[in-house]
């Protein structure tokens, strides 16, 4: 990352840092911001803070692998995600809005805490259908009455309403 690109012509640049998320395209798709880039954080350690979403984004249909992150990706607005995998992160995503996503045929595996976390699901509740978590059997939920986690594929939060999932990965 530059600490600035305001260089005029031939001149040095001084680095900021690296990136850990690498931004190939930014296209205006009908009023919406689309980015398409690579994830290029350490395989070893989940250190790494994933893709930030601060108003809008879209991954729709560009296939993005996200892994190994803190937060896959944190959102504080609307997303849409289609066709990505989010594996081995803390959280896979990361919810801290009002506003409703479109995820479907994501796939979320092997994601340590959840794969999907609603901070506000006292505030709102998230329809997460058709998406794939880990196994055939669908995500894992806490039940309250039990006190216990009841299913074995990846976590959702309080606040998520997944009836129906994908029994198998989807291929992209």
């Amino acid at each position: 990352m530059a600490e600035s690109l305001d260089v005029n012509g031939k001149k040095l640049v001084k680095i900021a840092g690296f990136a850990q998320f690498f931004v190939e395209d930014v296209r205006d798709e009908g009023g919406h911001t689309q980015i398409t880039g690579r994830y290029l954080g350490s395989p070893m350690e989940a250190v790494s803070p994933g893709i930030n979403i601060s108003q809008t984004g879209s991954l729709y249909g560009t296939a993005v692998d996200i892994n190994n992150c803190d937060k896959g990706i944190n959102t504080k607005g609307y997303i849409s995600i289609m066709g990505s995998d989010i594996s081995d992160c803390i959280y896979g995503i990361y919810f801290e809005t009002m506003a409703e996503p479109d995820l479907y045929e994501n796939s979320f595996i092997n994601n340590k805490l959840y794969g999907v976390y609603n901070r506000l699901s006292s505030d709102i509740t998230l329809l997460l259908d058709n998406n794939y978590w880990n196994l055939a059997e669908g995500p894992s939920v806490y039940d309250n009455e039990a006190d216990r986690w009841v299913g074995e594929g990846d976590r959702i939060s309080e606040g998520i309403d997944c009836t129906l999932w994908l029994i198998e990965k989807p291929l992209w």
